[in-house]
């Protein structure tokens, strides 16, 4: 099965995929859990740039010789960071196949998805758009469950006062906003993929709850790597 993680900032995602991925190891499956963007070599790189690019640029500088100190560099524009995003995702996908192929389940924070709630309804891009650059980078994978953590942004973005913080934590509340509306209005078009969780409850309540609907799923039988 490939099993994706959906949710606003401080939604407790990570958390929920490395209980589920201990749960399904504990049983003798195979697990491989990964994020995005991120999830190999490259697209990890990818990620540096796109969620911290001046700490990655005084990084790169350091490298090669040249004064480390944070340099002024230009922001990311919202067409930028939708190709970077999905750059490292075509990354991904190949080694998603490939563990699927071995019979692994596969369980990644974050997805296509993530990028039409960030990218599409955040930063105010045309969907169509963003459908057709993701489709590309995803070439016909889909998960075969999605588990969206749904949180109140103010409640998710207080969780995260005190925790690393990147570029996307810090945009206005209005954007976050636009993210859980669209993360509702994906999971509403397509209910049988999409299971809504409520995040305000404890972790092992929620924990309980994704049990039973992984369980549910894959009794069902899947179509991963379809």
């Amino acid at each position: 099965m490939f099993i994706t993680f959906e949710g606003g900032e401080g939604s407790g995602k990570t958390t929920q995929v490395r209980l589920l991925a201990e749960a399904l190891e504990a049983r003798g499956r195979a697990v491989w859990t990964t994020r995005e963007p991120g999830g190999t070599p490259v697209a990890e790189v990818i990620r540096r740039v796109v969620l911290q690019p001046g700490e990655t640029v005084a990084a790169l500088r350091g490298a090669r010789g040249l004064p480390a100190a944070q340099p002024t560099i230009d922001p990311i524009t919202p067409i930028a960071e939708l190709l970077l995003m999905n750059a490292a995702r075509a990354q991904h996908v190949a080694e998603i196949r490939r563990r699927l192929a071995e019979n692994t389940v596969v369980i990644s924070d974050r997805f296509a998805d993530a990028t039409l709630a960030y990218q599409g309804a955040g930063r105010g891009l045309d969907v169509a758009t963003v459908r057709a650059v993701c489709t590309l980078a995803t070439d016909g994978l889909a998960p075969d469950l999605t588990i969206l953590l749904d949180l109140d942004p103010r409640q998710g973005l207080r969780r995260k006062l005190h925790a690393t913080r990147n570029r996307l934590d810090d945009e206005a509340l209005a954007f976050h906003e636009r993210v859980r509306a669209a993360y509702l209005a994906l999971a509403a078009q397509a209910p049988t993929r999409w299971r809504v969780l409520d995040a305000t409850q404890s972790p092992e309540q929620i924990a309980a709850q994704i049990w039973q609907v992984v369980g549910s799923a894959g009794s069902a039988g899947g179509s991963a790597g379809s």
